[in-house]
């Protein structure tokens, strides 16, 4: 999903709001654009659903290294 957003082109209507993304993709070995997907609330929905199981990963991956710190320190 980063890669999606960080490698697009945004289209923009005429009060300047995404309407859309189009997607660089690789044919025949050489980049270009082609995948348009709209910007719609199932879009905005599936980047929320997205940032949050990010932000549950990333304290669940600070949780287990402040356990196995903590369990080092103990068993020294």
């Amino acid at each position: 999903m980063r890669n999606e957003f960080n490698h697009c082109m945004y289209v923009l209507d005429e009060r300047g709001e995404i309407t859309h993304t189009n997607r660089m993709q690789e044919v025949k070995g050489r980049p270009q654009l082609g995948i348009v997907r709209p910007m719609d609330d199932a879009r905005i929905h599936e980047l929320q659903n997205a940032i949050h199981s990010m932000t549950q990963l990333n304290r669940d991956i600070s949780d287990f290294m402040d356990r196995a710190g903590a369990e080092v320190v103990t068993r020294t």
